[in-house]
């Protein structure tokens, strides 16, 4: 599974109500999902939609198809996910495209005011880290097993 939560400064906020960049690996074509977030009226706002309370935000996602996608990093096969939202603020959709090697390199979001806003993945690079990696040392914390089917 790969998740990141959208860019939700300033005007990105109303991205809050909108699919959460989220891929269930190993992609296969038709393969289905879903996930529901409860969001806080500290996310409402009058230019997209104001509540009191707690909202829960449904997301269905579909893997549509593997697509050759012309990129600033190349010519990228990746696999192609359509996700929609349904809330009381109202409905917002995604499409996003997955790389293997690079994750999200394009982001076309349908927002619940009918705007369009995109992102796409220009550059990538390793950046070495300043310090080695220290696990949590928190006792009640347990790292999940891997299976070996993934």
């Amino acid at each position: 599974m790969l998740w990141i939560p959208p860019p939700r400064e300033e005007g990105y906020a109303v991205l809050e109500l909108s699919p959460y960049p989220y891929m269930q690996l190993p992609a296969r074509i038709g393969h289905q999902w879903s996930w529901q977030l409860a969001v806080g009226d500290s996310w409402s706002n009058p230019l997209w939609a104001t509540w009191r309370g707690l909202i829960q935000v449904h997301s269905q996602y579909r893997v549509i198809k593997q697509q050759w996608l012309t990129t600033p990093l190349g010519t990228l096969q990746c696999w192609a996910v359509r996700a929609h939202t349904s809330s009381l603020a109202g409905r917002s959709s995604l499409d996003l495209w997955y790389h293997p090697a690079y994750g999200f390199v394009r982001l076309n979001y349908r927002t619940v005011q009918g705007k369009s806003v995109n992102f796409n993945l220009v550059a990538s690079a390793i950046v070495p880290a300043t310090e080695p990696f220290q696990p949590p040392t928190n006792q009640f914390y347990q790292f999940p097993a891997l299976s070996s089917k993934n």
